[in-house]
């Protein structure tokens, strides 16, 4: 029997009702605090079901606002999830759910990159398994670490599905930026102690790089509007918006975040078509970094080159500081190691915490897994870059251009940072990756709304959209 749209949600409504009757007889039998979070649960599934637009929203304010739970250990390290774990996996099981009542939804929208994402999250899956049965990889560990490698997947179907109007993407942009606005006041606020910048809700220590990362990437997306916008006081705004995102990502002290923002200039003076006004700006602020960087970022930069006869190492020549010859050293012992499982490695977690996302790679998935991460990062450059050139919009070239360059960033910050496997990063990376893939949609043919898009409005039939989206 084929249900209609209007039975659809009353089954839906009733299922919701049935939902909330078994989570308030629960919550009568539990301590206080335990009971707000399964009301806080229960809330997000009802508006991911309903409002997936707020629901993502919620998700934009999460990535690096969220507070970090430990769960499990893997060869010496540990599982830690975040809030925004947790709301992305109720949110992605409240839309499979939504479309699996609404068929004619679609479940996963045809996209250029699907299938390398596909091969990777593949060649994750099986190296890990083997990982298992042979014994280096313990199961729960295993499984947990795999989920976190491949969840920022879920950020960018989620955003593909959704996507239909010009408004949405503008909208999500902005959320984006004020979220990077909060966190880089936040940032701001630990200087003065003259510690190294880091995230909210980072443990004692921090992850400055983890920040770098990410305030770089919301540097390249105000660098490509800044670089395409026409109006004077848009090319202002963003330019000051940049410059803001720039004071505290300086104090983060990432090595690996300041060498990433070369590969970002590069990519803005290659492609961009204001070159003269970008290179101005390139060499005042090469010119003026020797006398307005702080102290501490000076000392930083010294602290890479200086000696110690037990700790250091030489590469090329130049002598290593401590830590940095720590992380080579661990890198040699990887391309030591990895000759012992050449093609799937030993598996996600199976072989220790390295500090580097190709080496491990490497160790961890084999030259299976380094092609298919490799062919993934070609597959995600070769699409930005044609949206960039066939774009109409001004706001769809910026936008395009900031992630171009912010791709290339990517990819270097990864030589010295699991750049690709860390949430804070790779969130709010998918979420633009995916407004970016969708945008020459828009320009083709204005795409009808989902159906059903407010399931209160009962008496509304549904519209199908404009084409088919399912693979």
């Amino acid at each position: 029997m084929i249900l209609s749209n209007r039975m659809k949600i009353n089954f839906l409504y009733g299922a919701l009702f049935l939902l909330a009757v078994v989570t308030t007889q629960t919550l009568t039998r539990l301590e206080t605090a335990t009971a707000l979070k399964m009301m806080v649960g229960f809330a997000i599934v009802v508006i991911s079901i309903l409002k997936i637009e707020v629901a993502l929203y919620l998700l934009i304010f999460s990535m690096l606002l969220s507070p970090e739970i430990k769960v499990a250990g893997a060869s010496g390290r540990e599982v830690v999830l975040r809030v925004d774990d947790v709301l992305l996996v109720i949110i992605g099981l409240s839309w499979f759910a939504r479309t699996a009542l609404f068929k004619e939804m679609g479940l996963i929208r045809k996209t250029p990159i699907n299938h390398a994402l596909f091969l990777y999250a593949a060649v994750c899956a099986f190296s890990t398994l083997l990982g298992v049965l042979f014994g280096r990889v313990r199961p729960l560990g295993g499984f947990f670490y795999v989920l976190k490698y491949l969840e920022y997947f879920v950020v960018y179907f989620l955003v593909v599905n959704y996507i239909r109007d010009e408004r949405q993407v503008r909208n999500f942009v902005w959320a984006i930026l004020v979220t990077g606005v909060l966190i880089a006041i936040y940032g701001m606020m630990q200087i003065p102690s003259g510690v190294r910048v880091s995230a909210p809700f980072e443990g004692e220590n921090g992850e400055p790089n983890t920040l770098g990362g990410y305030l770089l990437l919301l540097i390249s997306i105000c660098g490509g509007f800044f670089l395409t916008v026409r109006a004077q006081k848009k090319r202002i705004f963003y330019l000051g918006l940049a410059v803001f995102f720039a004071i505290p990502f300086i104090y983060t002290l990432s090595r690996s975040s300041w060498i990433a923002m070369i590969p970002m200039i590069g990519t803005f003076l290659y492609f961009s078509q204001r070159k003269t006004v970008l290179v101005y700006f390139t060499i005042l602020a090469i010119a003026l970094t020797p006398l307005l960087a702080p102290q501490s970022a000076k000392e930083r930069f010294r602290y890479t080159f200086q000696k110690n006869r037990r700790l250091s190492v030489q590469v090329g020549g130049v002598t290593l500081d401590p830590s940095t010859s720590a992380r080579v050293s661990s890198w040699k012992q990887c391309l030591k190691d990895f000759v012992h499982h050449p093609l799937l490695g030993y598996g996600v977690t199976g072989y220790g915490f390295i500090d580097g996302q190709y080496f491990r790679t490497l160790v961890e998935l084999g030259l299976t897994g380094m092609i298919a991460l490799f062919y993934l990062f070609a597959v995600i450059f070769r699409e930005v870059l044609s949206v960039y050139r066939k774009s109409r919009s001004d706001y769809h070239r910026g936008l395009a251009l900031g992630m171009l360059a912010g791709c290339m960033a990517m990819f270097v910050h990864a030589v010295g940072a699991n750049t690709f496997i860390i949430v804070r990063i790779m969130e709010p990376f998918w979420f633009l990756i995916g407004l970016v893939v969708m945008l020459p949609s828009l320009q083709q043919e204005p795409v009808r709304p989902l159906p059903v898009q407010d399931p209160a409005r009962e008496g509304e039939k549904a519209v199908l959209p404009g084409r088919p989206i399912t693979e």
